[in-house]
């Protein structure tokens, strides 16, 4: 290959995003005047926000209050929506990923926007230890993970609980809110983005 500055060209290439009151930069961009400035590193993780799951999540998490709240972040990836919620005013974020990259990105992430609250874990979340329940989750996975883990989400979601799910399509809706159904949840709200689908449910 002809000898080029990669780093440059990958620059060059990565925009920043706004969604509503968020602005997703990398470090090298210029800061925003929106409320909530967040600066990415991506490397290999899932999570810059220019995909609609991560987006639609984003638009979910900026309609809510989370003062004081306790929030699990399920597949963190970027560790960007765990870093939204902290700049609300969570009062504990949990952030686990399976993936070597995604939990190492989520703790430079966590370094580089200085957020003070958010735990970072590289687990499953059947294998992730702790007795304690959350006020919401954030799950943002495909629709056969959403499925095969819903039972133990309702088991961690506290009494009154909030979970947002996104990660899998328009017509997969059905499936999940049945499913979601059956688990005696209450769905307070969906919004669609290019096919994809994100969903609130109140426990």
């Amino acid at each position: 290959l002809e000898n080029k500055n990669w780093n440059s060209i990958w620059e060059s290439n990565f925009d920043p995003v706004t969604i509503d009151d968020c602005y997703i930069r990398a470090p090298f961009h210029q800061m925003s005047a929106l409320e909530y400035d967040i600066m990415i590193s991506p490397n290999m993780s899932f999570g810059t926000g220019h995909h609609a799951t991560t987006q639609l999540m984003i638009k979910m998490i900026l309609l809510m209050d989370f003062m004081n709240k306790r929030v699990l972040d399920v597949g963190s990836g970027t560790g960007v929506l765990s870093i939204l919620v902290d700049k609300k005013n969570a009062s504990h974020v949990v952030a686990i990923d399976i993936d070597q990259y995604a939990y190492n990105n989520t703790i430079d992430n966590v370094l580089l926007n200085k957020t003070s609250n958010i735990k970072v874990f590289q687990s499953d979340i059947f294998s992730f230890s702790n007795k304690d329940k959350f006020d919401v989750l954030l799950v943002n996975i495909n629709k056969n993970t959403i499925r095969n883990q819903f039972e133990y989400f309702k088991r961690i979601l506290s009494n009154n609980g909030t979970i947002i799910l996104s990660g899998f399509l328009d017509l997969d809706f059905i499936e999940i809110n049945e499913i979601a159904c059956c688990n005696s949840l209450v769905l307070k709200k969906e919004i669609s983005q290019n096919g994809w689908k994100c969903v609130m449910y109140k426990k």
